[in-house]
């Protein structure tokens, strides 16, 4: 089913372990809406300063089990494309504790993004506008 609304505020929350946005909304219609996403995760980037490999593996090593995942990207920075290891948690309460812990591992120069709010990287990534309307192309629809 697609759903159209217009989107009023944004929250989150943690249910059973995984991070649960939840987008309330009205319709063209006036009926109020509440959207669920349980498929976004918290992430962050640190900048290597030495060797990129040997930067992973010491992030590996150091949040191995504690993250559901580290890669390595290409990201822009000041119009300059440049290695970065983005590593994604599993609830927005670690990333502050995760960014203090990635900031002391050797060959991390730099940490970025770990300040953004999660309900705000949500809206950035999905390239969601506040106060627009806004289409679902596919959702479950659930009454009650």
């Amino acid at each position: 089913m697609e759903l159209t609304f217009w989107l009023l505020d944004i929250t989150y929350g943690v249910v059973g372990g995984v991070p649960e946005l939840r987008l309330f909304g009205i319709t063209r219609d006036g009926k109020r809406v509440l959207v669920l996403d349980r498929s976004f995760r918290p992430y962050f980037y640190v900048l290597p300063s030495d060797d990129v490999n040997t930067v992973v593996n010491n992030v590996r090593r150091k949040f191995e089990g504690r993250v559901l995942g580290i890669e390595l990207v290409k990201r822009r920075l000041f119009g300059s494309e440049v290695d970065a290891i983005k590593i994604t948690a599993t609830v927005p309460d670690k990333i502050r504790e995760l960014r203090e812990v990635a900031a002391e591992i050797p060959g991390v120069k730099d940490v970025l993004e770990a300040d953004i709010r999660f309900s705000q990287r949500y809206l950035l990534d999905m390239s969601i506008k506040p106060s627009n309307w806004i289409v679902i192309d596919q959702c479950e629809e659930v009454n009650g």
